[in-house]
């Protein structure tokens, strides 16, 4: 009778396993941080469409200008230290690609019809 009794009282002492409210807090940590990441991910996308849609807008203004005044138009930034500039008929003046910082792009400028791709 008494090694009954003693096995009872160590298989109640015997906690091998979490609790559910244990799993649950885990969980629920869990479930922020991946909430946390995946809303920085997404700010990021988000200021990075704003600046490429901005740069996007100051080349098509540059190059309207330009077709309006029937003159040559700079653009208001340099790509590879070098001003870029629509002609009276908006075609770029070289072909260039390089980096611009205030907008955090890549900006590829092919000859002809004033033609340019945002990366």
């Amino acid at each position: 009778m008494e090694n009954s009794l003693l096995f009872k009282t160590i298989k109640l002492a015997n906690h091998d396993g979490f609790t559910l409210i244990e799993i649950l807090v885990v969980l629920f940590v869990l479930s922020l941080l991946s909430l946390s990441v995946t809303t920085v991910t997404q700010l990021n996308k988000i200021t990075h469409f704003q600046h490429k849609k901005q740069l996007e807008l100051e080349i098509i203004q540059t190059q309207l200008i330009a077709i309006a005044t029937h003159k040559k138009s700079v653009l208001p930034f340099n790509v590879a230290n070098q001003p870029i500039y629509f002609n009276e008929f908006g075609n770029i003046n070289q072909a260039i690609s390089g980096y611009i910082p205030k907008y955090n792009a890549y900006v590829v400028f092919y000859l002809g019809f004033g033609r340019y791709e945002i990366k």
